[in-house]
């Protein structure tokens, strides 16, 4: 999974979705089965990408919540 950038991201989990609430519901899924103790999903992050948000999810920074936020928007 290509965790760059929102876009590609968003673009990946939401193919072929129309609806928000199937969009929202996939977003929490696979925000659900995110496993946060793997040190490797978030090797090379960069800042304000899905890598680095997770990254500052693992060291407490924000909260998971804040980045399924960002997923919806």
């Amino acid at each position: 999974m290509d965790l760059a950038s929102y876009k590609t991201l968003i673009a990946l989990l939401t193919k072929g979705l129309t609806e928000d609430t199937e969009k929202a519901w996939v977003f929490y899924l696979w925000v659900l089965n995110l496993d946060l103790k793997d040190q490797n999903i978030t090797k090379g992050a960069i800042k304000n990408s899905p890598k680095g948000d997770l990254k500052d999810v693992q060291s407490g920074v924000t909260h998971i919540a804040d980045f399924y936020t960002k997923l919806c928007r």
